[in-house]
């Protein structure tokens, strides 16, 4: 499966809120186009967070809930609950005029075809180092790292993707989640901080679970006797 986001938004919000905005913005467009979901001069958009992890099915639940809030705050989105029937949970969203100021940014974010649509990224999700142009190699890896997702009990870990493939990999996947959480509770209590929470957990690992040495070989000693 594939997706797309506007660059302005990925650079300037992140890559997470770029990819979910995108999503976001197409239906409520086609929405627009069709005359549905409108309340009080907008149109919107629904769905549930089961229904979300189908669609971006590279996070959880509560990544995507943090996805949502991240790009609520930063006025990207609007949230409501338009159902009638109190009971019902589901999700609205709208897109907010920043981000259709920036899909209808003047001729700079068109297409080569120039067919009026801003400029968009299409690529694999685990590719959008390589889909953020402008910025050398060092400053996107910096860019998707602080934009990667937070684990932990108290979401305070930062992990990408591929360093979370890579502990899991190399080590069992369940002592890396409990090496998480102690270091989750750890910067917590003792208010720490580490640069680099992927290097961190890799020295913690392999602190915990050093490599196997082989066993020493008995070396049998031959006496030789004379007579």
């Amino acid at each position: 499966m594939q997706y797309q986001f506007d660059i302005d938004l990925a650079t300037q919000f992140g890559v997470d809120e770029a990819v979910f905005v995108h999503n976001v913005y197409m239906l409520v467009r086609a929405n627009a186009a069709n005359n549905r979901n409108e309340r009080d001069g907008k149109f919107w958009t629904y769905n549930s967070v089961a229904a979300l992890q189908k669609i971006f099915p590279f996070w959880t639940s509560r990544q995507i809930e943090r996805v949502i809030r991240s790009c609520r705050e930063k006025g990207l989105i609007e949230t409501a609950k338009l159902s009638a029937n109190a009971r019902d949970r589901t999700t609205w969203f709208t897109i907010t005029e920043t981000v259709e100021r920036i899909y209808a940014n003047g001729e700079l974010h068109f297409t080569k075809r120039g067919n009026g649509f801003p400029q968009t990224v299409e690529c694999t999700f685990h590719q959008t180092v390589e889909c953020i142009k402008g910025t050398n190699k060092n400053q996107v890896e910096t860019q998707v790292i602080e934009h990667a997702p937070m684990y932990g009990e108290f979401e305070n870990v930062r992990l990408t993707d591929a360093q979370l493939d890579k502990l899991n990999a190399r080590f069992p996947p369940e002592q890396v989640q409990r090496e998480i959480e102690a270091l989750s509770g750890y910067m917590r209590s003792k208010g720490k901080r580490y640069a680099d929470h992927y290097a961190t957990l890799l020295n913690w690992l392999r602190r915990d679970f050093p490599p196997k040495q082989d066993k020493p070989k008995l070396i049998e000693e031959s006496w030789c006797q004379d007579g």
